[in-house]
């Protein structure tokens, strides 16, 4: 049976939500591009695996969509690049409200929304200092004896 080219499209889209590419965006931006962002993308992550814990409902690829969507356009920094984030993010949820259960996908994009207002109060320039001097001064003298 031929899959219609809009059911297609819309699989496609929720695609770009999923775990393979939130781990793919997770990784560029932790490797010297944009330490800050991956780590806040890690820290949402951890919170939707609290949220599994806690035995919620919701839809991961609602949630991750707006996650990586703000993240990813507030590294970049660039209006072009925010639209299509934004059109792309409400192709997705087009998509999701498509296929996947209704009050799966609004606790979905709820818990991205939380998860964002947490990883923005908490992961920032002056916690990833912090954390970075800590590291250092744990494991330099590690280093150094190695040297």
């Amino acid at each position: 049976m031929a899959m219609s080219a809009k059911h297609e499209l819309q699989r496609d889209l929720i695609a770009l939500a999923g775990w393979p590419f939130y781990l793919l965006a997770f990784v560029r931006l932790l490797i010297g591009v944009n330490e800050l962002a991956g780590l806040r993308l890690l820290a949402a992550a951890l919170l939707f695996g609290a949220a599994r814990l806690l035995k919620i409902s919701y839809s991961f690829r609602a949630a991750s969509s707006i996650v990586l969507a703000v993240i990813i356009s507030d590294h970049y920094g660039v209006t072009g690049f925010t639209i299509i984030a934004a059109v792309a993010l409400l192709g997705i949820a087009w998509s999701l409200f498509a296929l996947e259960e209704r009050g799966r996908v609004l606790r979905g994009f709820l818990i991205g929304l939380i998860a964002l207002g947490a990883v923005y109060a908490l992961v920032n320039e002056p916690w990833l200092t912090s954390v970075t001097a800590w590291l250092k001064q744990l494991f330099l003298p590690v280093v150094e004896r190695l040297g």
